[in-house]
């Protein structure tokens, strides 16, 4: 019995290893949208996240659509990465018959452990 210790503290060590990684590889991309019109409220609506495997896939995502963007050569929109590339922002500014419209679309990278809505209320 006393050979068997060593074969299941490592077997368990593993287990935890491996839950361990996999929580630090959950990350998620979040977007929120922001609705303004001339004299109205302002809306804030959050979409649900999308799972990705890692921080760097989620940041290439977001920098080939902050490039898709640029290249539409619109000059309503703008698109760019925010420092560190884990956020970025898209924005259409529309004025129509004196009426401005701008909606804006922040996303953003987060690991899993990471709400951006805030708490919740009780």
């Amino acid at each position: 019995m006393t050979r068997r210790w060593p074969g299941v503290l490592t077997t368990a060590f593993c287990c935890v290893l491996a839950i361990a990684s996999s929580a630090e590889c959950a990350w998620l991309l979040w977007s929120r949208d922001t609705h303004v019109v001339s004299r109205a409220p302002v809306v804030v609506e959050w979409d649900a996240p999308v799972a990705v495997t890692d921080p760097f896939t989620c940041m290439a995502f977001l920098d080939r659509q902050v490039k898709t963007w640029q290249e539409l050569h619109n000059v309503q929109q703008r698109a760019w990465l925010e420092e560190g590339g884990t956020a970025a922002v898209f924005r259409t500014h529309v004025e129509n018959d004196g009426i401005v419209s701008e909606s804006t679309k922040n996303a953003l990278c987060l690991p899993d452990t990471v709400d951006p809505r805030g708490q919740k209320g009780k």
